[in-house]
Order: C-alpha cells, then sequence, then structure tokens
C-alpha cells in the first residue's frame, strides 16, 4: 500500500493575526505508510493588501504566533481498492525562538555534519542572536561542504556587510590624516549597516582621538559591538585586531583608566605574536 499526494491540486497558506501574508503549493509525493517524508513548501507573499499594523509586527524581532494551513487531495492504493481524499493539515507554530534553534541545529549537525544547509540555517539562528562571527563561520563551513549553496553565499555576503568590509570606506581618509572625513565617513558607513563591524568604531575611535575629542572617542568605543578578541582574529586577522586593541588602549588611557588600558597593550602584544 502505498499513499500519493496530489500536490498540483492542493495549496498552502500562512497566516499571522488572521491574515493571509503568503501562499503557495505543495509538491507532488508518494510515501509509504510506516515511513516519514519532508517536504519542502515555497511560500510568496499574497497579491492583496496587507494592514500598517501586520507589516509593523513582522518587522520587529519579537516572537510570532502563525498559522500553516495544507489543502491537498490524496490517493491511498492498495490491493483491495483505491481511496481518495481531500486532506488539510494546519499547524501553529511560534517564530523568533532562536535559542531553541541554534540548539537543534546543533543537534542536527552532530548527525550529519556535511549537511550545508543545517550549517546556514545554523548561520541564521546565529546572526538572530547577535552572533555575527560565529554565523561567518558557519556560512563558510556551508559553503565549504556544498559551494554551490546559494543561500550560504548569501549570508556570507550580508555578515560582511554588516561586520567587516565597510572599513575600507574610512581606510583613505586615514591614510591622508583626515580626520574630520574620517568620523563622517566612520558614521555614514555604521548607519549605511556596518553597526556590527568593530573595525569602523575603532577607526572613528582614533579619528576623535587626534581631533582631541576623547569623550566622544570613548562613547564611540563603547556603542561598537563586544566580540571576544581570538574571534576577532580568525575573523579580521592578527594585525586587524591589534590595531582594534591598540585604540582600546589609547581611549582607555586618555580617560584614565589604566589598569584596562594595561590589558589591551598585553594582548595586542600577544595578538602581534599569533
Amino acid at each position: 500500500m502505498d499513499v500519493s499526494y496530489k500536490g498540483a491540486a492542493g495549496k498552502a497558506s500562512l497566516e499571522f493575526k488572521k491574515q493571509k501574508i503568503a501562499q503557495g503549493g505543495v509538491p507532488n509525493m508518494t510515501q509509504d505508510p510506516n515511513s516519514s517524508t519532508k517536504i519542502s513548501l515555497i511560500l510568496h507573499g499574497t497579491k492583496g493588501p496587507i494592514s500598517n499594523d501586520i507589516k509593523k509586527s513582522l518587522k520587529d524581532k519579537n516572537p510570532k504566533s502563525m498559522h500553516l494551513k495544507i489543502e491537498v487531495p490524496m490517493e491511498v492504493n492498495s490491493w483491495a481498492k483505491t481511496l481518495q481524499k481531500d486532506m488539510t493539515i494546519t499547524c501553529d507554530y511560534k517564530n523568533g525562538r532562536f535559542a531553541e534553534a541554534l540548539a537543534l541545529y546543533d543537534t542536527a549537525i552532530s548527525i550529519d555534519p556535511n549537511k550545508a544547509s543545517y550549517r546556514s540555517n545554523k548561520s541564521h539562528a546565529q546572526t538572530a542572536l547577535g552572533k555575527l562571527l560565529e554565523a561567518a563561520f558557519e556560512c563558510r563551513e556551508a559553503i565549504r561542504i556544498d559551494p554551490y549553496y546559494q543561500r550560504a553565499h548569501i549570508r556570507l555576503a550580508t555578515l560582511y556587510t554588516s561586520s567587516s568590509s565597510s572599513e575600507h570606506l574610512c581606510t583613505e581618509a586615514k591614510r591622508q590624516r583626515d580626520w574630520n572625513t574620517l568620523v563622517k565617513e566612520a558614521a555614514l558607513a555604521i548607519a549605511a549597516g556596518a553597526d556590527s563591524a568593530p573595525l569602523i568604531f575603532s577607526l572613528k575611535a582614533e579619528a576623535l582621538l587626534k581631533l582631541r575629542k576623547h569623550q566622544e572617542a570613548d562613547e564611540t568605543m563603547a556603542k561598537g559591538p563586544n566580540f571576544d578578541i581570538d574571534e576577532c582574529i580568525k575573523f579580521f586577522g592578527p594585525i586587524a585586531s591589534a590595531s582594534l586593541l591598540l585604540v582600546h588602549a589609547q581611549v582607555n588611557m586618555v580617560v584614565g583608566r589604566l589598569v584596562s588600558c594595561l590589558f589591551c597593550t598585553e594582548r595586542d602584544s600577544i595578538t602581534m605574536k599569533k
């Protein structure tokens, strides 16, 4: 006996706050009654209008309860007879539980470490939790496993935009010792999406120190992301990480935090030896 699902005649929809926000088709498939089958649904935004309240709620980072509905004709075939029936599957779920998702992806990876989609999805959860460097590592691992896995490439490009690659906008101003321009370009880079790039904050703080705006330099470093230095070395390299520590030490020194200054200087020395 086998069960066939006539996906061509089926449909799937996603509702949020009792309003349909996405819809799509259902794939054709056949399965043995004693087995389980994983299916992929691709949903697209609905053509109808969506209220401003719904749009605002979808954009915020709070967990959201949604309702998924799948309607598909099914056919049960056996040696005795064939039974046809319309089947409706509904489920409620809450998204935004990224810590739980991360734990589940870790379990999945331990079972099958060579699955690129597990690594990419883990990267998504890490990004949502603010673990950007770890997320980049998982994207790289997904690409190593499957160089043609497009989603991992896109996620890694997005992470680079927010975490590292924007510093080239400021280096020319630093080379010319144009500190006012460097401050402006760093601020623009942060506003444009580099708000998780520690080197951008470091460049801005360095420029403010040169302009003798010590308090603003301290505030700038405080607003930057607080990544573990060992992770920074893996992501940015030892030279860039040493530069970051050096600016930290300079800021701590001018505002009177001598112990923190000595700690950063010591880590800078260790970093340069790596």
